[in-house]
């Protein structure tokens, strides 16, 4: 949702391999407190190892820029940096808006929204139609 940046409906901006974080408090980049406490079924794991087996497939770590907070402050990117090399994936940032979400709340619904009326079957094809 946050990738898209005008009016179009694109059903699926993202690119394979790319992993999309909104804007976050760069304190949020710690590993430990993504994972949270581990369920005793995946105490053989350690964080880190558990980390790689969920999002090994990952080649890029994209942040999404919308503007509300300055995700290009030298020490957010740095701690964005160290959060990509754990990943062992490239970083860097596209531009995203609030766009449809405001869309949302406000109740501007257009051609990027599926408006059902209640009790309406919704298909798969309804949005990539």
């Amino acid at each position: 949702m946050m990738l898209q940046t005008d009016d179009r409906y694109q059903p699926n901006p993202k690119e394979t391999g790319h992993m999309y974080m909104m804007e976050m408090d760069s304190d949020d980049f710690d590993l430990n407190k993504i994972m949270g406490d581990l369920p005793p079924e995946y105490g053989a794991f350690g964080v880190e190892e558990l980390f790689h087996l969920l999002y090994g497939n990952y080649s890029h770590l994209d942040i999404i820029a919308t503007g509300c907070t300055d995700c290009y402050d030298l020490s957010y990117a740095e701690k964005a940096q160290k959060y990509a090399d754990s990943m062992h994936v490239a970083l860097d940032y596209v531009l995203g808006s609030n766009r449809v979400l405001e869309k949302l709340v406000s109740g501007k619904w257009d051609e990027q929204f599926v408006v059902a009326e209640a009790g309406q079957l919704i298909w798969y094809s309804d949005f990539f139609g």
